[in-house]
């Protein structure tokens, strides 16, 4: 990146007369190049080496209460375009919104409800990328299925797991903020959930993959906030 570019993230947005969000963007700078980094997971799926919004790949392993926050990137609800950015949130609300053009229309804004949308819109994400998918493009957020082929052995701490994703690369998924339904935040405990596109409608939740000492899968309110890993979309 050039001297006079920070690393990091940030929100513009696109209003009409009336000063109402029509549309809204996600800028996320990080100095690194997602093709030349990539990771092959074990299951012969194209990640990308670090979580959606994340400024490094990892931490310094020698200070890691310091810098894991860099590494672990934004957190979103689920079918969301936009980050819940924690130092961006402007107010929760305790009611769902009524369109996802009212939600376009507040992308600092955490619904507290389940759902967040009514009526729920299950294929806001789903495995072809959507217009509401928050990875860049060429990247979308993956399948249970894709996300939970990679493991082979883990390095466990408290802020994170190193696991080897093939015989020749590690990669970090740390532990951090997320957001509950009820718009409690969870400071980084020792575990997190990441987002897949397995909405459930039936019961209106979304498998996740879980991470803690081990991994595993749990299936999640949408309403809640986690991180994004993302896929190549090929």
């Amino acid at each position: 990146l050039p001297s006079d570019v920070q690393p990091g993230n940030a929100l513009i947005a696109a209003k009409d007369a009336d000063g109402k969000i029509v549309w809204s963007w996600h800028i996320w700078v990080a100095d690194f190049d997602p093709v030349a980094t990539q990771h092959l997971y074990n299951n012969g799926a194209v990640f990308m080496d670090r979580n959606l919004g994340a400024v490094v790949n990892a931490p310094d392993f020698n200070d890691l209460e310091g810098t894991w926050a860099s590494a672990y990137g934004t957190i979103y609800q689920w079918g969301r375009k936009d980050p819940l950015v924690k130092g961006l949130l402007t107010s929760d609300r305790y009611s769902a919104f009524d369109s996802i053009e009212e939600a376009n229309a507040n992308p600092t804004t955490f619904a507290a409800n389940i759902p967040w949308l009514s009526p729920s819109v299950p294929d806001l994400w789903r495995p072809e990328k959507t217009m509401y998918d928050p990875c860049p493009v060429g990247w979308k957020v993956p399948s249970y299925e894709e996300i939970n082929g990679m493991w082979y052995y883990g390095e466990f701490s408290s802020y994170g797991l190193k696991m080897s994703v093939n015989n020749n690369q590690t990669s970090w998924f740390g532990f951090g903020d997320y957001i509950h339904s009820g718009g409690e935040y969870y400071l980084n405990n020792g575990n997190t959930y990441y987002w897949t596109t397995n909405y459930q409608p039936n019961w209106n939740n979304v498998r996740t993959l879980y991470l803690y000492n081990g991994q595993g899968s749990s299936d999640m309110s949408p309403t809640d906030a986690y991180p994004v890993r993302c896929m190549k979309d090929e």
